[in-house]
């Protein structure tokens, strides 16, 4: 029996650049977190991060609206650590907050482009502040992790096998349209 060809359906190997870059950066912020630094709470939400950030929510576009992307999108969702901390104590509140998190990360998704690429870190980073026991030591360090695990992988994707530069295809079409809807209200 024969194997299927999985490079088939990834014949420019993005996804495999991206998981390989994912690996590298979040097994680099898990060590360095864990053992150099010694911060071992830290470590789980750099990791997670990284994960989160650099496999679940790729974005695309040039290096600079990328690394925005990645900087404001780490940004709320570590503001989801220690929010979703200061309610663990209370179920009900817990699962209002949730609730409301996660509608609105999905209704901003059906817009697309960037807001879908956001959904996962948020949800994840909210899940995992309410999930599990969030002393202010823990929330602080996975503060750290998270804020660490961003800016690895904000300048690994800018880096580290980074996309190519956008298509000019989608901007030449959109010139094209515009010339013939000006041609079609004036056609002298």
């Amino acid at each position: 029996m024969r194997t299927p060809r999985v490079a088939a359906a990834d014949p420019d190997h993005v996804t495999l650049r991206h998981a390989t870059r994912t690996l590298v950066v979040g097994l680099a912020v898990f060590v360095v977190l864990g053992w150099v630094l010694d911060r071992p709470d830290a470590a789980p939400a750099g990791l997670f991060s990284v994960f989160c950030l650099g496999a679940q929510a790729d974005f695309v576009g040039t290096p600079r609206r990328r690394a925005q992307r990645y900087l404001l999108v780490g940004t709320v969702s570590v503001l989801m650590i220690p929010l979703g901390a200061g309610l663990e104590d209370w179920p009900v509140a817990v699962v209002a907050l949730t609730g409301a998190v996660v509608f609105t990360t999905m209704f901003l998704a059906a817009l697309g482009g960037p807001f879908y690429a956001a959904r996962f870190p948020i949800v994840v980073a909210l899940l995992l502040s309410v999930t599990t026991e969030s002393s202010a030591d823990l929330v602080a360090a996975r503060t750290v992790g998270w804020l660490c695990g961003t800016l690895a992988i904000t300048v690994a994707a800018l880096v580290l096998w980074p996309a190519r530069a956008p298509s000019a295809v989608p901007e030449l079409t959109a010139d094209v349209c515009r010339r013939a809807a000006r041609m079609l209200r004036d056609p002298a």
